[in-house]
C-alpha cells in the first residue's frame, strides 16, 4: 500500500470515528484498527494524532460546504433551497453525529466548539435565516426565532439518536421518515411546497 493511500485511509478512518464519536472519544489504536493500518502509521503519516484530527476535521468542513454549495444552483427558489437545506442539514447530524455532540458538549461546558463545527453552524445558520426571510418575511427577530425552531427540530432528535424512537416513538434515523418529519416541519412553518415552485 503507498504513503497516499494509508494517509487517505487514516484520514477516512478518523472521519469516520469523529463523525459517530466526536473529537474526545478517539484513540490512536482506534483510528488505526479502524483505518486497517499499523499504529505507528499515524505519526509517521502525520507526526500526531492530533494533526491527523485537525486535517479530518478540515475534511469535514470541506464537505459541508460542497454539501452547502448545492443550495446556489440556480433556478432554486427561497422555498425550494429552504427545504433542500433542512433536508441536508437532517442527513449530515444523522451521518456525523459525533460532530454534532461535540459541538454540543463544548457548549455546555462553557469551551469553544472546534472551529470547523463551529463555521457548519454559523454558515447553516445564515443560510437558513436567508431563506426564511425570503420565504416567510417578518421582522428580524421572528425571522431568527423561526431559525432557531426549526434547527431545534431538527437538531434534537439527531441529538437523541435512537433513543428519538424510544423515547418519542419518532424513528428519526429512518431515512424515508427523515424526509417526511422535514417536510411536515416545513409545512408547518408555511415553507410552500417545493414542487409547485
Amino acid at each position: 500500500m503507498s504513503g497516499e493511500e494509508t494517509k487517505r485511509l487514516l484520514v477516512e478512518a478518523t472521519l469516520r470515528l469523529l463523525g459517530r464519536e466526536g473529537f474526545h472519544a478517539i484513540t490512536t489504536r482506534r483510528i488505526a484498527e479502524e483505518a486497517g493500518v499499523n499504529v505507528a502509521a499515524v505519526n509517521y503519516h502525520f507526526g500526531s494524532k492530533d494533526a491527523l484530527v485537525k486535517q479530518a476535521a478540515l475534511l469535514f468542513r470541506d464537505k459541508m460546504r460542497e454539501l452547502f454549495s448545492v443550495l446556489d444552483a440556480p433556478g432554486l427558489t427561497p422555498n425550494q433551497r429552504l427545504r433542500r437545506l433542512g433536508h441536508q442539514f437532517a442527513e449530515n447530524l444523522v451521518e456525523y453525529p459525533g460532530f454534532l455532540k461535540t459541538f454540543v458538549a463544548a457548549l455546555l461546558n462553557g469551551q469553544d466548539p472546534p472551529a470547523p463545527a463551529r463555521e457548519n453552524v454559523e454558515r447553516g445558520r445564515d443560510l437558513m435565516v436567508s431563506y426564511l426571510g425570503q420565504t416567510l418575511g417578518g421582522s428580524d427577530e421572528s425571522i431568527r426565532n423561526d431559525m432557531l425552531q426549526l434547527m431545534s427540530a431538527i437538531v434534537y432528535p439527531a441529538v437523541l439518536g435512537q433513543h428519538s424512537a424510544t423515547l418519542y416513538e419518532v424513528p428519526f434515523h429512518d431515512a424515508e421518515y427523515r424526509h417526511r418529519y422535514v417536510e411536515q416541519l416545513m409545512d408547518h412553518f408555511g415553507v410552500g411546497p417545493a414542487e409547485d415552485e
